[in-house]
């Protein structure tokens, strides 16, 4: 069995792509032909991670968009040295933009099992969202987006050394066990960070806080993705994960650098049912921009 991703731009074919099929996938695969598992694909996602794809992954690296299968096709004879095809079809919506470095197949559009706590990007670093300074109060972030690193979105929020915010936003995140990940997308892009710390507020004297390792965090001036565990933020004063009103990252040193994208990952729902299915990561990322058309293709050779 041979498995690989096409994408096409406009309908005009623009990378290929070999996966790997996951021990999880080939199992949930057996287990849709045995009618136990009502979907083998339900679902593809696009992700910026790089990550080297392994036959135990069980998500993308980082994922940022997911959108439902929408059609399935069989071809008989027509693959390599006559193989059958299964070919899975799936649209990207013309609003999305940002360069994909990883594709992946899913069982399904969503874990149901897992509910509220299965996994939402939480922020695109985007110059669109409401992001603030402190500086003698909060104001509007003054500092000029990045254009030039980001992979999610148009642009990439820029920051510096202080106390930057991002506000307007209402998130219940009670339902994610301790051991579900945040996951960071950043880039240092001058200077030198001492500290780096991470808070989610539920409002100005309650919040949870956490200080990775700055070279965890932000390896050098490599764009990185970073995960770490619900259970590392502690608690000041009374706040709620129920109740977030506001991130927060303050950082000393003299330093600017990118927050490009912040996600929260399921990691200990147990569903026989559900499953990352196939992986590839492209040697060639593939640029998304608004208003083009782009289809996703996986084809399964046997």
């Amino acid at each position: 069995m041979r498995g690989f991703y096409r994408v096409f731009e406009n309908g005009v074919l623009v990378t290929e792509s070999d996966n790997l099929i996951t021990t999880a996938g080939k199992k949930l695969i057996a287990d849709y032909l045995a009618g136990n598992a009502s979907s083998w694909a339900g679902a593809l996602a696009i992700g910026i991670g790089t990550t080297t794809a392994v036959v135990s992954d069980v998500r993308l690296d980082f994922e940022f968009y997911r959108s439902p299968v929408t059609g399935k096709a069989v071809s008989y004879g027509t693959g390599t040295g006559g193989a059958h095809v299964i070919t899975v079809k799936s649209m990207i919506d013309n609003t999305i933009s940002g360069t994909i470095y990883e594709i992946g197949v899913f069982s399904d559009e969503f874990d149901e099992k897992a509910g509220a706590g299965g996994g939402v990007v939480i922020s695109i670093g985007d110059s669109s969202e409401p992001w603030y300074v402190n500086s003698s109060g909060w104001v509007e972030n003054p500092n000029t987006p990045d254009t030039t690193n980001q992979r999610i979105g148009n642009d990439a929020v820029l920051l510096g050394t202080g106390n930057y915010r991002l506000t307007g936003i209402d998130l219940d995140l009670s339902a994610y066990s301790s051991s579900d990940l945040f996951k960071f997308a950043m880039m240092k892009i001058s200077g030198t960070v001492s500290t780096l710390a991470i808070r989610f507020n539920t409002d100005d004297s309650n919040y949870y806080s956490y200080s990775p390792t700055v070279a965890t965090a932000m390896s050098g001036t490599t764009y990185t993705t970073s995960s770490f565990a619900k259970s590392n933020w502690t608690a000041t004063g009374s706040p709620s994960w129920s109740s977030i009103t506001s991130i927060e990252f303050i950082t000393t040193g003299t330093n600017t650098y990118i927050m490009d994208g912040l996600r929260i990952s399921d990691t200990d729902t147990n569903n026989p049912s559900y499953a990352l299915i196939s992986r590839s990561v492209l040697t060639t990322p593939v640029p998304k921009v608004e208003s083009s058309q782009m289809e996703v293709e996986y084809y399964v050779e046997y």
